[in-house]
């Protein structure tokens, strides 16, 4: 996670080159869905406080920019800059 994550923007890179750079910059609801998932389920299972702040994290920026409050389900594809 600390490897994909976004840092600039946020949410995940989808593919990393060999070296571990970025080679798509957009950003896929599934992969920030899986990445909540995973976050949750380390954190349950080890107790450890990162995978908690991981899950929060994320889910702050599910939140705030794939989940559609208004209209209900999640946006299926933004850019780097989160916009749709």
């Amino acid at each position: 996670m600390n490897r994909g994550w976004d840092r600039q923007y946020g949410g995940f890179f989808y593919s990393l080159d060999p070296n571990k750079q970025p080679i798509d910059h957009d950003n896929n609801y599934w992969v920030v869905a899986e990445a909540l998932s995973a976050s949750a389920l380390f954190a349950r299972r080890t107790g450890q406080a990162e995978f908690k702040e991981w899950y929060g994290n994320v889910l702050a920026y599910a939140s705030k920019n794939f989940m559609d409050h208004q209209h209900g389900g999640w946006y299926k594809l933004l850019n780097r800059e989160n916009q749709k």
